[in-house]
């Protein structure tokens, strides 16, 4: 099966299982709130003299140099010290791996309810995991049970799982949701015209450099909808 390879390829448009056009619960899920700040950190601005740079527990002089803050003299040395002094006011914002990731704090969001017209249970059969590549996707799965993105499950649900090949030559699994999407509610909403959000950079100096360590996981799943994403793997069902 094409799937079962290591490049194994999407599906194409044609064949996509579309979401439910039906009425949005406008209950389900509150909108993104913003809490009380204990302080405004616009009262407080950097100081124009940081001091110079000292390791902690989380932001060593390993993981600064981890951190490419663009070519060689692009930068001065009081530049790349204030920016240093910002990592470390905020480095609890900061992950520097898969262990110190965190979550959407429920004062901001809570968990996500995936919104689902009445169904049935469904129980598909794994996709088989081609043995060359199989130590490699245990050792994912391990590591996002470990990181508390996987749980184990015991829900009457259950879909296949595939692994495709990343640019790098890592793995990415990819849930096969495919029943899901088909008792889903469809989300009417559209993505930042990006045409429109950069126009208000014209004729103006910017640069920013940003290394997103995951675009998905942020937020949680209600636990009361989790069972509808279980599925199997030889570590058990999660």
């Amino acid at each position: 099966m094409e799937a079962q390879a290591n490049a194994a390829k999407y599906k194409s448009v044609l064949k996509k299982v579309r979401p439910v056009n039906e009425a949005m619960p406008q209950d389900l899920n509150p909108p993104l709130g913003r809490p009380e700040l204990s302080r405004d950190p616009y009262e407080t601005p950097l100081s124009p003299n940081p001091p110079p740079f000292f390791e902690t527990s989380k932001v060593t002089e390993e993981r600064i140099s981890m951190i490419n803050f663009g070519p060689s003299g692009w930068l001065s040395e009081e530049e790349i010290n204030l920016l240093n002094n910002v990592i470390l006011l905020r480095q609890k914002a900061i992950a520097f791996c898969e262990e110190e990731r965190g979550v959407l704090k429920h004062s901001y969001g809570k968990p996500y309810k995936i919104p689902v017209i009445p169904h049935e249970p469904w129980q598909k059969k794994p996709i088989p995991i081609p043995k060359s590549i199989l130590p490699q996707f245990i050792e994912l799965v391990r590591e996002r049970i470990r990181t508390g993105l996987y749980e184990q499950s015991t829900s009457s649900y259950n879909s296949p799982v595939f692994c495709v090949a990343k640019p790098n030559a890592k793995l990415r699994i990819v849930h096969d949701l495919q029943d899901l999407n088909k008792v889903t509610i469809k989300d009417a909403g559209l993505p930042t015209n990006v045409d429109e959000f950069v126009g208000s950079f014209s004729g103006r100096a910017c640069y920013g450099l940003g290394d997103i360590m995951g675009g998905y996981g942020e937020r949680e799943l209600d636990i009361t909808i989790r069972t509808l994403t279980t599925f199997e793997t030889p570590l058990g069902r999660l």
